[in-house]
């Protein structure tokens, strides 16, 4: 039946097959190709992807092949050959504490490992006066920062930002968001790497918490440790080129390292880092994929895997120091950081971009096809968390597409690929080829809105 009334149509049946065969197939992400890229960079194999272990080296290892396979060129350190490789290694000076360091305040010592947990240390010592902060206070500058951390609110957040804004150091109050971080820190001596943001933190334990209840405001806190040297190390970060006929650039990038192996802990210790940030890996070696399989673009094509963005963005510091390109011909630079999950904060497989209302970049991404809106947690200061800040801050407009809803995985060992909404990814990834592909091949030049530039 359905065929006796389409005859009269036949021929017209015929022509619109004829055209669809002439028109060339819209690009579109592959599910598959997503799945395959995060099962191998997320696996308990890669033991975390730790900065400036063989871990990480692996990693970035794995993206070269995957880039070289898809026709990008390799635009990293230069090779024996005389050529470029596709991995630019950054020195990481490291140091480590000799013995259990003190921290002392109003006649008090606390020892690591036993009373609190040196987290994270930037520098070998620090003193200042105590400040207790309250949600809404400003940081004094120079202050050692007690933090009790707010539930509901992102921890990182809540510890790095006093951190930005002036604190010498931060203390976070024992809590049950930070009780499985301190038992697994307490058992180890923490290095500390020369990076460019020597950040400082610890978590006090329960009796530590209470008796710095009897610590007076203002009264100096301080740190001494005793240094040992560690074996030199370095960051792996995968640079690729994709050649146009200009020399003005596009930077799409993401970080490949996250937090290794969390020693002592009992059962599952591997920090897989599916969401964080395999996701956006993918999300770049996609984008990789389909311009490198189309024609040559207008505009050079640069992709960046960066190393060391866990401990302050070491791997984006030094390309800046040693870029593979004149910094000058970067028209815009967009990372990608956890976009592995939907965020119900906004519309489902929609993605937000970090400063979304600094430069028009977001909007004119959007109005061609784009599935990205404005940052819905502002209060999270998320531009100036992601491998992009460094370059805004050097002018170029630089932003990082993301999809993070605050889960409950972020920087724990179940960030694996369990978790990972495969259908999000694909869709949201999807809608920003085309987009991409246009800013690649046109003569649009974002810029800053009066104001906004960081």
């Amino acid at each position: 039946m359905f065929l006796r009334r389409l005859r009269p149509f036949v021929p017209v049946l015929i022509l619109s097959v004829f055209l669809a065969a002439e028109t060339p197939s819209r690009p579109t992400a592959s599910e598959s190709s997503i799945h395959f890229f995060m099962e191998v960079l997320a696996a308990d194999a890669m033991q975390g992807r730790e900065t400036g272990t063989e871990s990480e080296l692996r990693a970035a290892e794995f993206i070269a092949s995957q880039l070289k396979a898809h026709g990008i060129k390799p635009a990293g350190d230069p090779a024996k050959d005389g050529g470029r490789s596709y991995i630019q290694k950054a020195p990481l000076n490291r140091r480590a504490l000799d013995a259990a360091p003190e921290l002392k305040a109003a006649g008090k010592i606390w020892t690591h490992g036993k009373d609190v947990s040196f987290v994270f240390l930037g520098e070998s010592q620090f003193k200042g006066p105590l400040q207790r902060l309250k949600p809404g206070d400003a940081v004094k500058p120079g202050a050692v920062v007690l933090v009790t951390l707010q539930e509901g609110v992102e921890v990182r957040g809540q510890i790095l930002g006093p951190l930005r804004n002036g604190a010498t150091a931060v203390l976070v109050n024992w809590a049950e968001q930070v009780r499985q971080g301190y038992e697994g820190a307490a058992k180890e001596l923490p290095e500390i790497p020369l990076d460019p943001q020597p950040y400082k933190y610890v978590i006090l334990g329960a009796d530590a918490s209470k008796q710095f209840a009897d610590v007076p405001e203002g009264a100096e806190v301080s740190f001494t440790g005793k240094l040992k040297e560690l074996p030199p190390a370095f960051v792996s970060t995968v640079i690729g080129v994709l050649p146009g006929e200009t020399d003005e650039a596009i930077l799409l990038g993401a970080h490949l390292d996250h937090l290794g192996i969390a020693t002592g802990r009992p059962g599952d210790n591997i920090y897989n880092g599916a969401d964080d940030d395999a996701s956006g890996c993918a999300a770049v070696m996609e984008l990789a994929r389909v311009l490198g399989a189309g024609k040559k673009p207008l505009r050079t094509v640069f992709f960046a895997f960066f190393g060391g963005e866990e401990i302050g963005g070491v791997g984006a510091g030094y390309f800046l120091q040693y870029p593979p390109l004149n910094l000058e011909k970067i028209v815009a630079d967009i990372e990608f950081e956890m976009i592995g999950r939907p965020d119900n904060k906004v519309p489902a497989k929609t993605l937000w971009l970090t400063g979304f209302d600094r430069s028009d970049l977001g909007p004119e991404l959007a109005k061609h096809g784009a599935r990205l809106v404005a940052d819905p947690h502002p209060d999270q200061n998320f531009f100036a968390r992601s491998d992009n800040y460094p370059l805004a801050k050097r002018g170029i407009i630089a932003h990082t597409v993301s999809s993070f809803g605050l889960h409950a995985q972020y920087h724990q060992p179940d960030d694996d690929i369990a978790h990972v909404d495969f259908q999000h990814m694909t869709t949201a990834i999807g809608s920003l080829i085309e987009p991409i592909q246009w800013l690649v091949n046109s003569d649009f030049k974002p810029q800053w809105l009066p104001g906004k530039k960081p």
